[in-house]
Formats: structure tokens, C-alpha cells, sequence
């Protein structure tokens, strides 16, 4: 097999009759003789000797016949064999994003055009590593299984036709989110009744590690009899109605989504009743008032 990571490789040749023994030329300087096999018909081989092993490079071998007499055959024909003992470089694995909702992960990898095939690990959470060989640079593992908080990580390493092995790849990673983020209301806190037509809401995104909150789905249901719940999205953790609104009572109701698309749980303020304000006319009080330094004037308010 050429090439190969072995540095004492062996070289075989077809039996020659009458051959007693064979001279056995590397790089047309003689390395030694070789017997013919006890065994009738098994092709002679030969191999460097321990000590001698080859260092990386191409090597032509050729041989010789020699019969009882001492008479020594022309050379063969040379054969050569190429010793790679360069391992092919780490591949570069393509990145992850931080967290997932998918229900598979894709591995991929770039590597040297030498590396022909690789061992893909992974590890999935705290489980002990898997290993699968792969002669592609792509790999899909389903995660639909796997809990939300889960890390997903893996390397890679090449290796070349010869059987070098390169070194592990730098190590990516993914943890599985498919849980939106809570909000926490912040104001009202309470039941209120306002005559303000533009009452003001409040709430906060719960960061918990995990992917952040983008916008959030809020919903104003309805005040007034018959009047219709209007949805909508926004990225503002403030709520003001962008019009007056009508007398009645009003229950708004917000979510956050994340980057990935998670929606949390819906929560719900406590009502604000709007209601319109009433402007009573001062009336006096009948009967006379003394007059001093300083006026007094009596009245009621309805």
C-alpha cells in the first residue's frame, strides 16, 4: 500500500525457479538477501530491518535472482512505495449558534485536501462522548429528545490515505432553548381607576441566561361593550395607547418572544377601569354672609 505511515514497509515478488536466494536493492544500494519461503509457490518478501526503519519520502526497491551457481539475475523493474508520516491538519469546524430550538444539529468542517476521511465526536451533556467515523464533512444529530438547557458540543479530526491521524479540531458547541422568556409587570401593580385616556404600562423581559428577548406580543382587550381585542408586536417594553381611549375597563396582556423565536408565557395586568371625568357647577349657599377685612364665599360642589 503506498502511501503508508509504515516506515518498515514490505515488499513482495513472484517466485523465480531455480532462484536459491534474492538480493534485495533500495534505492540501488544493496540492504540484503532474502531466502525463498519453506513454503512451495508463497511469493519471497522483504521489509527494512529493525533499526533501519524509513524516513518520509518515496523509496524504488528492486531485486535480484541468484541460482546455486552464484549467478545473479538483471534488476527488476523497481517498485516504490511513499512514507507520509505528515498527519493531515485539524479541520475547522463550522460555527453553532449559542442556543437552538431545532430538533437536529449540523456539524460541519473544512479540512485539507489530503484528509480523506474523519471521526466526528460529541458529547451531549454530561453523557460520555460518541464517536462516529464519517467520509463526509457533514453530520446530523436529532436532538428533539433532549431537554431545554442541554449542551450539544464536537470536534472532528482527519485523517489522510496513509492512516495519519491530525489533531482534534477546536471544539464547537450549542445549548437547546425552546422556552421563551418571562416578563415581570411592573406597573400597574394594582387595580386602578384613571381618568387619564392614555394610562401608561409597564413591564420587563427576564433575562436568564439563555437567548435574550427581542420584542413582545402585546394584546389590549377589550373596554367598552363590543369593542374588538387589537394584538400586535413590539420591541418597547412600554405600552401607551397612541389614541384616547373610550371610557370602560381595560386588561392588557404581554409576552416575550426570543431570538429564536420562542414565545413565553402571557401574563396579564390587573384592570384600569378609564373613566370619564364629571365637572359639577359651584352652587351658593342661600343666606347673607357678613363682610369683613377678608371675603368669605360659601358654595357646594354636586
Amino acid at each position: 500500500q503506498s502511501p503508508t505511515n509504515n516506515r518498515r514497509p514490505e515488499w513482495t515478488w513472484p517466485v523465480v525457479p531455480g532462484a536459491v536466494r534474492y538480493n534485495v536493492y533500495l534505492d540501488g544500494a544493496i540492504q540484503g538477501q532474502v531466502l525463498p519461503s519453506d513454503t512451495p509457490g508463497t511469493p519471497p518478501a522483504g521489509a527494512p530491518a529493525d533499526g533501519a526503519e524509513l524516513a518520509e519520502g518515496r523509496y524504488y526497491l528492486q531485486v535480484t535472482a541468484v541460482n546455486d551457481l552464484g549467478n545473479e539475475s538483471e534488476k527488476s523493474a523497481p517498485g516504490f512505495v511513499d512514507i507520509d508520516l505528515t498527519p493531515p491538519a485539524a479541520p475547522v469546524m463550522q460555527a453553532l449558534p449559542e442556543f437552538t430550538n431545532k430538533n437536529e444539529v449540523t456539524f460541519q468542517w473544512e479540512a485539507e485536501a489530503d484528509a480523506v476521511r474523519f471521526t466526528l465526536r460529541y458529547v451531549v451533556g454530561d453523557e460520555d462522548h460518541t464517536e462516529v467515523p464519517m467520509g463526509v464533512k457533514r453530520y446530523e444529530l436529532g436532538i428533539s429528545e433532549f431537554e431545554d438547557g442541554i449542551t450539544i458540543q464536537a470536534m472532528v479530526r482527519a485523517f489522510d490515505t496513509a492512516g495519519n491521524a491530525g489533531d482534534w479540531s477546536d471544539a464547537v458547541s450549542t445549548t437547546i432553548d425552546r422556552t421563551g422568556p418571562n416578563v415581570r409587570l411592573l406597573e400597574p401593580t394594582a387595580e386602578i381607576h384613571t381618568n387619564g385616556r392614555r394610562p401608561v404600562w409597564k413591564w420587563s423581559a427576564e433575562e436568564d441566561g439563555t437567548s435574550p428577548a427581542k420584542d413582545h406580543r402585546v394584546t389590549l382587550a377589550p373596554g367598552p361593550e363590543g369593542r374588538a381585542e387589537s394584538t400586535f408586536w413590539q420591541e418597547s417594553t412600554e405600552f401607551v395607547p397612541v389614541s384616547d381611549l373610550p371610557s370602560g375597563k381595560y386588561v392588557l396582556k404581554v409576552a416575550a418572544r426570543d431570538e429564536l423565536g420562542n414565545v413565553g408565557r402571557e401574563q396579564a395586568f390587573p384592570a384600569v377601569y378609564v373613566v370619564a371625568p364629571t365637572v359639577s357647577t359651584p352652587v351658593p349657599s342661600p343666606g347673607a354672609y357678613p363682610v369683613n377685612k377678608v371675603s368669605t364665599l360659601a358654595f357646594s360642589v354636586h
